[in-house]
């Protein structure tokens, strides 16, 4: 995996949930394209660290929301 980049964050995913939006695309709401893989609030811990990160350090637990 590469270094992450200025203003960059690596993380260790620890747990992935599936909310409604998942459920919605999964039976027909709205069209996702597959493959699709469900889930995308996630929780983790900080790997490394890119340059000008200053409000996180290794170590800390994250709620993740891309």
């Amino acid at each position: 995996m590469p270094e992450p980049a200025h203003g960059e964050v690596q993380l260790q995913t620890k747990a992935t949930g599936i909310c409604g939006s998942d459920k919605h695309g999964q039976i027909g709401i709205f069209e996702v394209k597959n493959p699709v893989i469900l889930g995308h609030e996630s929780m983790g811990v900080v790997t490394k660290l890119g340059e000008g990160i200053k409000t996180l350090k290794v170590g800390d637990r994250v709620a993740i929301e891309p």
